[in-house]
């Protein structure tokens, strides 16, 4: 080390100023750390930035909090910009005043009002024309319109900039406090001082800035005297001056011993100061001990050896001093302080120790005399010593060796006697003996293998261990697992608390991405909308829009429309909801492509049907289930089907089943499994379906409480239920059931939907009629019933349900034995219908799938009713099968007694909970997911899971990522009514106790929660049934108050009555009188006036004879035809002087005579009174198409004698028969081809029109109610054709297939949503009763009331009632009204007796002038 030198007083100087500039710089900014080159540099760059940077804020030096403000900083600097240069455009050619104006105002008067080729007239205009001259820097000057509007929209984009900054005022004063000045904010020194604060945070350790620092560091950016520090404190620390120290202690002694010289600036600089600082004595001691080392070298590790030597060897001198006197006390003269001999006093008192075990009680004084050399011994012990030696010698060894069979440290030192009784018990229990040293061979065995303290441990409890084997296992488990768990990080450093918060911080940002995605979308969709304000071409896509939007008639058809706006309408609406018929029927294949296509429901959909929609995407998603219904004919098969029986029969059941779109691609595209079923609220909805359907591959969810009522799958058996066979095909019996369940749902659940299926057509209206009787009865229940929500009540049958949902299913079997076979013991028929046939387990897992939280299956049989042995078909024996499970639960389910693989960690949790008093069960569910442990309600009385228990293990890990695990299944589980606590098994295993009062903490919370909860609902059902009790009460008062008012009134009624009655006979006997003097007195008149009449005639015929004489229009007289040029054939009714009356049609007009036949407009006709004796064509028949020049092609309507009458479209025109084909006015036309297979048959329209009046009045409809919806539907024809939609109307369509194609364009036609709803939604109501018409037996035939006719020998209905004791007024002969008297008491009497009659009837309760006021039954005739 020649080479090295002292370190120099200079550089001793200069080390200290600069470690002192360093302290200084710590001090200014309020931090705290080690004296080292990094820190050094790190203080450097921190008063550097300070002092680079203008201004701070204290929110700034937060990293989270600087990343949220600058994206608004960045927004203000481009509204900043913004501001700047509008007001720059605007300054150039307007005054500053400009800025003021009303530029909303007056830019909507421009766009809107002031239009159109005399807007410069407008008074408006004008005035706003001069404030914007005044405002103009242009002097006289004209001011342009399209300037004027380019400058308004600058003025409100200005304003629009500005009130950005009045909204953010608040959010920009907090993130820069005093700084922020509005828009004039210098920005870039905001910009510029935001970055030097997030370069300072970066600087410090872990980017985190402690409160004290911040405030400092902001109190010198404030203070110019301290950013003058700041500056000299960072040049004293430069990294030049730096590195000259650190080259410079390089050479210096006492620092060439380190490693490298990397470390002598990071580590050495601290201590050299000090050292130069507090030890200058020191350093003099320490050269002479290198001095005086044997070797040249000295590291700083030789100093602190010796320095720590010294230390410790003063501490033992100091020690020995203050025991001096008690030592010697104890060592008398062997205690020599330095020179003792420690080794001898050592052996000395090893030996007194020995000598004193072999005395029970203390030695004996005179044995420690010769032992201290006190008593000197003779010889005469010598032979007996000799003896005893010789003994010892003999013994010795087989002392040893059976002592080392034993494990017994002290054994030398036991008595004799004792060694001999143990050798003794030794020879008596041979046996044992083996044991034992079986036991001892063992013993050293696992000594050998370092097991010596856990084999000690088991002989401390003298082998009282029960389980040896089992206590080794445990321990070497735990060891095993302590030292893999070292080697796992993850593991080693889990922490229940920092995992869940984790876990919490993941779920809430997972969510909040869904929203913030959703938001974004609509972000980037609105902003591809067109600019509204720009006034857009007549002939863009824009334009068109908007005009068809402000035309109130003569509305573009849709089709039309969107022909016109492909680019517009992908812009305003980029996803269409729509059906494959609708995407064929609105969208051009060749202007709409879209990106992607779902087909959802696929399973039904035909393939034909969904190409037009697969061509027109670049890929394409379709979504199904092949588990459900396929496509069908049902439609077509229900319409034109013959059979009384309806599907009621298998062999009757007529359906063709073809592959849907979903098949034809599943072998060609990628498939996806969705797995997880959450819709149910009940697992048990679900599990029947996936073990019979789905093969146990759904992953479903166990409910809370799996004996709640009115949850899950409940079984209704109606034993008295019977099957009446064809031509009824139902059970009423069952149908009324499913009524009084209606009832008690309404009663008990009304806030939940419910839908009710049958398994056929013919149960499904059994069970209609019994509703529409319950409701009828019951009006208070009609609420529920209210069409038109979006979970509205239904009843439908296993072919129509697919899709729909409802919280509560009343599932209706239907077939049962008949009454027949009930009597004789025989077996029930194996026909089930739909269910009976190819397909049927798909309708009947669409059926039992579309409840939410309860299906009630109503049967008549039972599962032993059903004979497996009779049928192959797979829809009854999964039949058997559901009715099965829904009396005895998942007992029946193979799934659900399958546990999974066993878990140690879930079983003991188990055992723990077990152990501290709660109730557990152990893999809750019924598919792959099961909850590990479900803790019940400790109380008997309440069957409900207080809480769920998930360890970390099968169940947790099988979902694959952390949304399904910490999210979406917590999600599921929680809306299920699962309170979830999840065992982490690293926690547990390190700190079990904590954990397992945490668990316990957890339960017991659990356990009051569900007890409050349980008091909560009995109070509030106490409530209900007291409200509920209260009601009924009220309500029988009510009724018995009413029926008591009722009863007053009737009998006042009654006594009324009688008296108008007699009042009435009284009038009515003298108004006979009357009238028959006065019949009398007009058949006198009517005599006389006969006679007058038949004179006058006489004398007319002679004048009429002269006159024929004297004209040419001797011809014009009654009853001759004639033309007229505007209204066509007509009759002479009479001729006048100067007037004659002529009848066209069913109109009567006068007309100006003779001038109507001198000016040709009235001509005479060809024909004769008599009927021609020439024939039209054989073709020409009523409903033959015909032609017309002028009109165009039409249909015969009637053909009447010499005339006929043909409809041109909407025109009907009158034509002679057969002259308009003799003259070639009129020639066959065209056979009409009706759209979609339609048959144009006028008599058959009329008729479909006529028995769907019917059909409605055979639903209980009024007539009025009846004819307002057919004509309802007449509207919607008038709509679909003003729509092109269809070439006919509605009712002129006879293929019912192409109806519903037609409606199913109509539900998607947003233009008729709207029109319909502004009309209460008759018309979709209308429609609905329609297609069901079209799908029932009514179609074929109508049901029409039974019209009974009299027959021959038959009393008329006057004669009927005369003798039932009724007094009529038979006015028919006049008016077409038989009036009968009211009588209250014979009532049912007259209902009985018109019942069989086509008639009319109602109640007129103020009479007639025919009852003289009183009140009537009136009866017309049909």
């Amino acid at each position: 080390m020649a080479d090295q030198k002292d370190m120099s007083e200079d550089l001793k100087r200069r080390l200290i100023e600069f470690i002192s500039t360093y302290h200084d710089g710590l001090r200014l900014i309020s931090y705290q750390q080690a004296d080292t080159a990094d820190n050094i540099r790190m203080l450097r760059k921190v008063l550097s930035l300070i002092a680079e940077a203008p201004y701070m804020e204290a929110s700034w030096f937060d990293a989270r909090r600087n990343a949220e403000i600058a994206p608004l900083i960045e927004n203000a600097i481009q509204h900043s910009t913004s501001i700047r240069a509008l007001t720059e455009e605007i300054l150039k050619d307007w005054e500053s005043t400009a800025l003021d104006i009303d530029a909303d105002g007056m830019l909507a008067r421009f766009k809107t009002e002031y239009v159109g080729m005399f807007h410069t007239w407008k008074s408006g205009y004008k005035e706003d024309i001069k404030t914007l001259r005044l405002h103009s820097k242009a002097v006289g000057g004209r001011v342009d319109e399209s300037t004027v509007i380019d400058f308004l929209q600058k003025v409100r984009d200005l304003k629009a900039e500005k009130a950005w900054f009045a909204a953010n005022t608040e959010a920009l004063t907090a993130a820069m406090g005093d700084q922020y000045r509005g828009e004039t904010t210098e920005w870039n020194r905001v910009r510029e001082s935001m970055s030097k604060a997030l370069e300072i945070t970066n600087v410090f350790p872990y980017s985190s800035i402690s409160e004290e620092s911040i405030v400092a560091l902001l109190k010198v950016t404030d203070s110019l005297q301290l950013s003058g520090e700041v500056r000299r404190i960072a040049e004293a620390l430069s990294e030049e001056i730096l590195i000259q120290l650190e080259e410079e202690l390089k050479g210096c002694r006492y620092v060439s011993g380190y490693s490298s010289e990397s470390d002598i600036s990071l580590e050495i600089l601290p201590q050299i100061t000090s050292f130069i600082e507090n030890c200058d004595v020191q350093v003099q001691y320490v050269a002479e001990f290198a001095a005086a080392k044997k070797d040249s070298s000295l590291f700083y590790e030789d100093i602190t050896s010796l320095l720590s030597n010294v230390a410790v060897v003063k501490e033992e001198q100091a020690w020995f001093a203050d025991q001096k006197s008690e030592l010697g006390g104890l060592f008398a003269d062997a205690y020599m302080e330095d020179e003792s001999d420690w080794d001898a006093i050592s052996i000395g008192l090893t030996t007194a120790d020995r000598l004193s075990a072999l005395f029970e009680e203390t030695v004996p004084a005179a044995i420690i005399q010769i032992v201290c050399g006190q008593i000197t011994v003779d010889d005469s012990f010598q032979p007996e010593v000799a003896e005893l030696a010789d003994l010892v010698a003999e013994t010795d060894p087989k002392i040893k060796s059976f002592s080392a069979q034993f494990d017994a440290d002290d054994f030398e030192m036991l008595e004799l006697s004792t060694v001999a009784n143990h050798y003794d018990a030794c020879m008596e229990g041979f046996g044992e003996l083996n044991k034992w040293l079986d036991y001892a061979e063992t013993r050293e065995e696992c000594d050998k293998h370092g097991l010596a303290d856990f084999t000690a441990r088991i002989a401390e409890l003298d082998n009282t261990v029960s389980d040896v084997q089992a206590a080794f296992e445990r321990g070497f488990y735990i060891q095993w697992l302590n030292q893999q768990l070292d080697g796992v990080p993850a593991v080693q450093n889990f922490r229940r608390r920092i995992h869940e918060q984790r876990s919490e911080r993941f779920v809430k940002l997972d969510a909040k991405q869904y929203e913030i995605a959703k938001k974004r979308i609509r972000e980037k969709i609105i902003s591809t909308y067109p600019d509204l304000s720009h006034v857009a071409r007549a002939g863009s896509e824009l334009g068109i829009l908007r005009h068809e939007m402000e035309k109130k008639i003569r509305i573009m058809p849709l089709r039309k429309l969107f022909r016109s706006i492909p680019t517009l309408l992908l812009t305003l609406k980029p996803c269409l909801m729509m059906s494959p018929l609708s995407v064929a029927y609105f969208l051009d294949a060749e202007a709409y492509q879209f990106d992607v296509v779902i087909f959802d429901e696929a399973s039904q959909i035909f393939p034909q049907d969904a190409i037009g929609a697969i061509f027109r995407a670049k890929q394409v998603v379709i979504a199904g289930d092949t588990k459900q219904l396929p496509p069908t004919n049902f439609f077509a098969s229900s319409t034109t089907s013959n059979s009384s029986d309806g599907y009621d029969n298998d062999e009757g059941y007529d359906e063709e089943v073809y592959d849907s779109i979903l098949e034809e691609t599943a072998n060609v595209l990628p498939n996806r499994t969705l797995l997880w079923h959450y819709r149910s609220k009940h697992e048990h909805l679900i599990a029947f379906s996936n073990q019979e359907i789905y093969k146990n591959e759904l992953v479903t969810f166990p409910s809370s409480n799996e004996s709640e009522p009115d949850t899950g799958v409940e079984f209704v058996y109606v034993e008295d239920g019977y099957y009446e066979p064809s031509p009824r095909n139902y059970n009423v019996l069952e149908a009324r059931r499913i009524v009084e369940l209606v009832k008690e749902h309404i009663e008990k659940h009304p806030d939940r939907s419910l839908g009710i299926i049958a398994f056929s057509e013919k149960q499904q209206q059994a069970i209609a009629l019994e509703i529409q009787r319950f409701r009828e009865k019951h009006p208070e229940y009609e609420d529920f019933f209210t069409e038109g929500r979006e979970d509205e009540f239904f009843i439908k049958n296993l072919e129509n349900v697919q899709g729909d949902e409802r919280d509560t299913i009343f599932f209706s079997v239907g077939y049962a034995k008949t009454k027949e076979q009930k009597a004789n013991g025989k077996p029930m028929s194996m026909r089930f219908g739909p269910l009976g046939v190819s397909g049927g387990e798909r309708r009947l897992n669409v059926a039992i799938t579309r409840a939410k939280i309860n299906v009630k299956l109503v049967s008549s049989i039972l599962p032993s009713d059903i004979d497996l042995s009779r049928t192959e078909s797979d829809g009854i024996r999964m039949l058997r099968s559901y009715i099965e499970f829904a009396m005895n639960g998942e007992a029946t389910l193979a799934s659900a007694h399958k546990i999974g693989k066993p878990d140690d960690f879930v079983d003991s949790i188990a055992q723990f909970i077990r152990d501290q008093g709660f109730k557990v069960q152990q893999y809750i569910g019924c598919s792959g997911y099961k909850i590990d442990i479900a803790v019940k309600h400790p109380s008997d009385l309440v069957e409900q899971f207080v809480a769920g228990i998930e360890c970390d293990g099968y169940s947790y890990v099988s979902a694959r990522t952390a949304r399904d695990r910490d999210r979406l299944r917590s999600s599921v589980l929680t809306n299920m009514g699962w309170n979830l606590y999840r065992v982490w098994s690293a926690e547990w295993y390190k700190n079990p106790e904590i954990e397992g009062q945490k668990l316990i903490d957890f339960l017991q919370k659990a356990v009051r929660v569900c007890d409050e909860k349980i008091k909560v609902l009995e109070e509030q059902k106490r409530k209900e049934e007291e409200t509920k009790r209260a009601e009924l009460e009220k309500a029988k008062a009510a009724r018995e108050a009413e029926e008591r008012r009722k009863q007053r009134e009737q009998e006042a009624r009654e006594a009324k009555l009688r008296t108008e009655c007699e009042e009435a006979e009284r009038k009515l006997r003298e108004e006979a009188e009357r009238k028959a003097a006065k019949l009398r007195a007009e058949q006198e008149a009517a005599r006389k006036r006969e006679e007058e009449r038949k004179q006058a005639e006489e004398q007319r015929r002679r004048e009429a004879e002269l006159k024929r004489q004297q004209s040419d229009l001797t011809w014009v007289k009654a009853g001759v035809r004639v033309i007229h040029q505007r209204y066509g054939i007509g009759v002479v009714l009479a001729v006048a002087k100067d007037t004659i009356k002529v009848r066209f049609g069913q109109t009567e007009r006068t007309l100006t005579y003779p001038g109507v036949f001198v000016n040709g407009i009235l001509t005479r006709s060809v024909s004769t009174s008599e009927p021609p004796k020439a024939k039209g064509p054989e073709w020409a028949i009523t409903g033959a198409a015909v032609s017309h020049k002028a009109f165009g092609d039409g249909v015969i309507e009637t053909i009447d004698g010499t005339h006929m009458t043909v409809r041109f479209g909407k025109i009907v025109k009158p034509f002679l028969y057969p002259n308009a084909f003799a003259d070639g006015h009129l020639i066959k036309g065209k056979a009409i081809v009706p759209p979609a297979g339609a048959q144009l048959q006028i008599p058959l329209l009329k008729n479909k029109r006529k028995d769907f009046v019917a059909y409605l009045r055979s639903k209980k409809y009024a007539e009025t109610s009846a004819n307002a919806m057919a004509s309802a539907v007449s509207r919607v024809g008038k709509y679909v054709i003003e729509q092109e939609i269809s070439k006919a109307p509605i009712f002129e369509v006879a293929d019912d297939k192409t109806v519903f194609q037609i409606w199913t364009l109509l539900e998607h036609n947003e233009d008729f949503i709207k029109f319909d709803n502004s009309q209460n939604r008759r018309f979709s109501i209308a429609m609905k009763h329609y297609l069901d018409f079209l799908s029932s037996a009514i179609k074929e035939e109508p049901m029409k009331a039974e019209r009974k006719k009299p027959e021959n020998g038959r009393l008329s209905l006057a004669e009927m009632l005369r003798n039932a004791g009724f007094e009529c007024i038979d006015n028919r002969a006049t008016s077409s009204i038989l009036w009968v008297l009211y009588d209250p008491a014979k009532k049912d009497t007259f209902e009985r007796t018109i019942a069989g009659y086509d008639i009319q009837c109602k109640l007129e309760k103020r009479g007639a002038l025919a009852t003289n006021n009183a009140p009537a039954w009136r009866i017309m005739f049909n």
